[in-house]
């Protein structure tokens, strides 16, 4: 079966799921894609157990600002290591800064700048 032209199988995991709002579909594919990470690294199928948790306790938002406020997470460094910082929380925070309060854009831009520098056409638009 091919997919159909433009569409990826994580937009297809995404429908499957019900999931149509972008936020949430920019949080849920970061899970997915750090899901599809942790396959590569231990070559089994293992959730991402302490996301899913928090995301379970403070919801999808409440969830992304703990961890982008957090200094130093597992899931941070792995997608850093893969190269998908298109990927992480942090970057779905800059896609997204009007739904997040002032300092997890401003922690999420910490976290990033030396990664993608200064210049970043993302750091342009997020407060």
């Amino acid at each position: 079966m091919r997919l159909p032209r433009g569409v990826t199988a994580l937009e297809l995991l995404l429908d499957a799921e019900g999931i149509t709002d972008p936020l949430l579909r920019d949080i849920w594919g970061t899970v997915f894609a750090y899901e599809e990470v942790l396959f590569i690294v231990h070559g089994k199928n293992l959730k991402a157990r302490n996301t899913r948790k928090a995301i379970g306790n403070r919801g999808p938002v409440g969830a992304v600002e703990y961890m982008v406020l957090n200094p130093n997470t597992e899931g941070f460094a792995r997608m850093q290591e893969a190269g998908l910082f298109d990927r992480t929380l942090e970057f779905v925070v800059l896609r997204h800064p009007s739904q997040f309060k002032p300092e997890v854009v401003a922690a999420a831009k910490k976290k990033l700048e030396p990664w993608l520098g200064p210049d970043n056409e993302y750091f342009a638009d997020a407060a």
